[in-house]
């Protein structure tokens, strides 16, 4: 066993903490894999988003208050 290891077995809120600091890291490495960077995202796509936002508050789409009735609608 190595002397950092014995230090960490010996302190348990040394252990915690690293235990708590790979958590951390983990999650990150997680979130990388499921979220895009946020500078990934262009301007040009958050406008067509705002833009179909915008037409759908307007009352240019069809708006339906259960799947269901969309589904009824369409199938």
């Amino acid at each position: 066993m190595t002397q950092s290891a014995a230090k960490r077995e010996s302190n348990p809120e040394n252990l915690l903490k690293e235990i708590l600091k790979k958590l951390d890291t983990f999650e990150i490495k997680i979130d990388e894999g499921i979220y895009p960077p946020e500078e990934s995202i262009n301007q040009k796509f958050i406008d067509e988003v705002e833009d179909r936002k915008d037409r759908v508050a307007a009352g240019e789409y069809r708006r339906y208050k259960k799947m269901d009735d969309f589904l009824a609608e369409i199938i």
